[in-house]
C-alpha cells in the first residue's frame, strides 16, 4: 500500500500494515515481500462528491409543509368548531359531531399523500394533497359562514362564535393547498 504525505511517498505493508523501509525487500515486521508499485498521482475530486449527508430537496421541504398542513387540520377537527354562550353559560361545538368527520379522514389521508410526496419521486401525490386540502378548505369555509349567518341571527344576550378547531382547519386547508401547488411545479 502507497500513501502520499509530506516528506514523499510512503509504503506500506500489504498484509499487516507496518510502514516498510525503502532499503529493505521485505517486512521487518511479518515478512511479506515488498511489492513494486508505482505511486499514482492524486486525482482531484470535486466539491460536490466531497459533501457529506443528504440533500435537503424542494419536495422535502414542501411535503414537510403539507405534513403540517394536514396535522394542523387533523387537530383542529377535534377542537371546538362553534361556540354558543349566552349570559353566564358557554357550549362548544366539537368538530368531531359534524364536518369535522370528513375533515379529519381527509386530513389524515392528505398527510399520507404529503409524507409520500417527500420522496420526490411521486407528482401524483402533492396533485392529490392539493384536491384534498381544497376540500378541507371549502368544509371548513362552508361551515364558517354558516356559523357566522347563525351569529347574526341570534337573540339578543347569545352570541355564537366561530371556534379555534375551525380556524386551525382554514389554515391547514389554505397551507396544504399551498403546499400541493408547490410540489405540483
Amino acid at each position: 500500500m502507497i500513501r502520499a504525505g509530506n516528506r514523499g511517498v510512503q509504503m506500506f505493508c500489504s498484509k499487516c500494515g507496518q510502514q516498510l523501509s525503502d532499503t529493505s525487500d521485505f517486512c521487518t515486521t511479518c515478512g511479506t515481500k515488498k511489492q513494486t508499485a508505482v505511486p499514482m498521482p492524486e486525482v482531484p475530486i470535486p466539491q460536490a462528491q466531497l459533501r457529506e449527508g443528504f440533500q435537503v430537496t424542494k419536495p422535502m421541504v414542501v411535503g414537510g409543509i403539507g405534513v403540517i398542513a394536514m396535522v394542523l387540520a387533523a387537530i383542529g377537527s377535534v377542537l371546538p368548531w362553534a361556540t354558543v354562550s349566552a349570559m353566564v353559560f358557554s357550549v362548544s361545538k366539537g368538530g368531531l359531531s359534524g364536518d369535522g368527520i370528513i375533515t379529519i379522514i381527509l386530513s389524515v389521508l392528505g398527510l399520507g399523500l404529503f409524507a409520500i410526496g417527500i420522496t420526490g419521486k411521486a407528482r401524483w401525490a402533492f396533485i392529490s394533497g392539493l384536491i384534498l386540502s381544497a376540500i378541507i378548505l371549502g368544509v371548513s369555509i362552508y361551515d364558517a359562514v354558516d356559523i357566522t349567518k347563525l351569529a347574526s341571527g341570534a337573540q339578543a344576550g347569545a352570541s355564537i362564535t366561530v371556534g379555534v378547531g375551525l380556524v386551525l382547519c382554514i389554515i391547514g386547508g389554505v397551507i396544504g393547498v399551498g403546499a400541493g401547488v408547490g410540489g405540483i411545479k
